[in-house]
């Protein structure tokens, strides 16, 4: 039984503001659906290391708050603010996910790799765990996260 349905990568864009930048697979969410979980997947409280879980057009959306090195330092030289998540059956825990993230963002956050180009590169990658438990992913040319969805707490 397939709980998840969908991966994403948002991140608040510098002068226009959050955006999903990533959507897997495409086309899954129509284009005014798109739009409105770039809002809502984001809240406007959150910060670094927050998870989220919300009701979103009869999905569950879960969603892991990081921050990565500025897209344009010319234009704001703040980290930019990414969420990483799943959109996922209403009926599935969130929690494995929310663990999954936490361990990926700890293991990869303080590689150079951990950037903006690069997540979008990989987070197709994350659809893995529709069929398999564990995964690896290659972050950049010398960095390989091995990950698993538990249901631990």
């Amino acid at each position: 039984m397939c709980l998840m349905r969908a991966v994403f990568l948002a991140a608040i864009i510098p002068k226009t503001g959050p955006e999903i930048v990533s959507l897997h697979p495409e086309g899954f969410l129509s284009e005014d659906e798109f739009e409105e979980l770039s809002l809502k997947c984001m809240p406007i409280a959150s910060k670094e290391g927050d998870f989220s879980s919300i009701v979103f057009n009869g999905y569950q959306v879960a969603g892991y708050l990081a921050s990565t090195p500025p897209i344009d330092v010319e234009q704001d030289s703040r980290d930019t603010i990414v969420s990483i998540g799943f959109i996922l059956d209403t009926y599935a825990n969130p929690i494995p996910y929310r663990n999954m993230l936490v361990e990926f963002v700890d293991k990869c956050s303080n590689r150079d790799g951990f950037t903006l180009t690069n997540l979008k590169k990989i987070i197709p990658e994350f659809l893995r765990f529709k069929d398999e438990e564990k995964i690896t992913i290659k972050l950049d040319e010398d960095f390989v996260c091995e990950l698993s969805l538990s249901n631990s707490d």
